[in-house]
């Protein structure tokens, strides 16, 4: 399988997941915001809709994407 992100969201890749068979691109999902909000030239509401609209849901066949928000975990956070 051919991994593929979407074009100009070069920075916002993290890295690749995996799950059994599958492999996903992982993007960073609040600097795939920024990219929009540059390219588009738009607010950061309009970024996200378009975003999730026009790159989400452009996504398809064997293109698997995955976004990420990264946060502090802290002692506090709940453990499994």
């Amino acid at each position: 399988m051919s991994l593929k992100w979407p074009t100009g969201y070069e920075d916002a890749v993290l890295g690749v997941a995996s799950r059994l068979n599958d492999e996903f691109v992982v993007l960073d999902f609040e600097k795939s915001i920024e990219i929009t909000m540059n390219l588009c030239d738009c607010d950061r509401e309009g970024a996200i809709d378009y975003f999730y609209f026009n790159v989400i849901g452009s996504m398809s066949g064997e293109a698997y994407l995955v976004n990420a928000t990264i946060e502090e975990i802290t002692e506090s956070a709940e453990k499994d």
